[in-house]
């Protein structure tokens, strides 16, 4: 049992939340809305540790059933 088996889409979707909430970053910063990049920032920590939490849970289900590093 590997993590790509549970969740496939799980790297993709990390890497696409940290591209758009950099993008909407830098957007807002350059338009002078600093209180709207806070917001935007905060959000995207949030979302990253929602899929580590699932990396974690999906990582700590594999170990328990033996699918360990061989």
């Amino acid at each position: 049992m590997t993590l790509k088996r549970f969740y496939p889409g799980l790297g993709l979707l990390s890497m696409v939340c940290v591209l758009v909430s950099a993008a909407s970053l830098v957007g807002l910063l350059f338009l002078g809305n600093v209180y709207g990049a806070i917001v935007v920032a905060a959000l995207a920590v949030v979302a990253e540790m929602a899929l580590l939490q699932i990396a974690l849970r999906v990582t700590r289900r594999e170990l328990r059933g033996g699918g360990g590093a061989a």
